[in-house]
């Protein structure tokens, strides 16, 4: 089983992070609320599409809360004890070193309906069942990421989480401001008319634009040359066969997972008409494709 530690000594700060600016407001409250009370943060959920910065954003947390921090993947865990046991060893260690426990797990829907029952009382009332009754365990903090929110158990588990936070696509500004930065560490010249190029294309999600990034940057090396210029851009794009409005992605697939997120937002407000077309099975109707360009479409 492997976990990541984040010490405290990196430079994680939430300002570091581009976008995000509601959730980071959000954040930044409760951390000073935690600060001047004592209270542990309060567990939070975040959802949304892959690549958009869960992982991220939790550990900047993590960091300003100054909480002993464990990053871990909810496939590591198949049964309880093995769950259980990960609990009582990080809180005792983050005892010893006088921090709180920030226990975070990405992709949280992974963990089966057995092992989110045993959360229960450990999230709220801070002990575990055993065979010989209950074991306490210090307050700790649990932060959840999933790219599935529909295969929670939205009635008892999610419930458990005070925050259940969206975590959206990118506007087209902070996709830019991305694509640049990436640029940037290269030591390579490059116009804005670039980053924004790139930007387009990438459905407003952070890792498309990282890697999409550095196909044009390599194409760019590759030419010899230590300026990146749109004629890379194109050579890129056709190369990877993307357009700006199919982004170089299968649109039915992406329509299929935007209608799936909708139908998790609806789900988590208690919309019936969501369970109903969950229940039905009825063929999907895609919206037209009238200009679709990748940004700002709710769907």
């Amino acid at each position: 089983m492997r976990f990541l530690l984040v010490g405290g000594e990196r430079k994680l700060k939430l300002s570091s992070l581009i976008g995000l600016s509601r959730e980071k407001q959000k954040a930044r409250l409760l951390i000073r609320a935690c600060a001047y009370s004592g209270e542990m943060f309060p567990h939070t959920l975040l959802y949304g599409v892959g690549g958009t910065g869960k992982t991220a954003f939790a550990r900047r947390v993590g960091n300003e809360l100054r909480c002993y921090f464990v990053e871990t993947h909810a496939s590591a865990f198949k049964k309880l004890d093995v769950l259980f046991s990960a609990l009582i060893d990080h809180s005792t260690t983050a005892q010893h070193q006088g921090k709180p426990l920030l226990f975070f797990i990405d992709e949280i829907h992974r963990l089966s309906l057995p092992l989110q029952e045993g959360l229960y009382q450990a999230m709220k009332e801070w002990w575990i069942p055993t065979v010989g009754g209950k074991r306490q365990i210090p307050p700790f903090t649990l932060i959840g990421a999933t790219t599935r929110f529909d295969m929670l158990d939205s009635n008892s588990f999610v419930t458990r989480f005070e925050n259940v936070w969206e975590i959206q696509r990118y506007d087209l500004l902070s996709m830019a401001t991305i694509v640049a930065n990436e640029l940037s560490k290269h030591k390579m010249d490059f116009s804005s008319e670039v980053s924004y190029d790139i930007a387009q294309r990438c459905l407003g999600i952070p890792r498309i634009g990282i890697n999409l990034a550095n196909k044009v940057r390599r194409m760019a090396q590759a030419n010899g040359s230590r300026e990146i210029t749109m004629l890379h851009c194109c050579k890129t794009f056709a190369l990877e066969q993307i357009d700006k409005l199919r982004t170089g992605f299968n649109r039915t697939a992406w329509v299929e997972h935007a209608i799936d997120l909708q139908i998790a937002r609806e789900m988590r407000e208690g919309t019936t008409s969501a369970l109903r077309s969950k229940q039905t099975g009825k063929k999907r109707k895609f919206p037209p494709d009238n200009g679709y360009d990748g940004f700002g479409v709710d769907l």
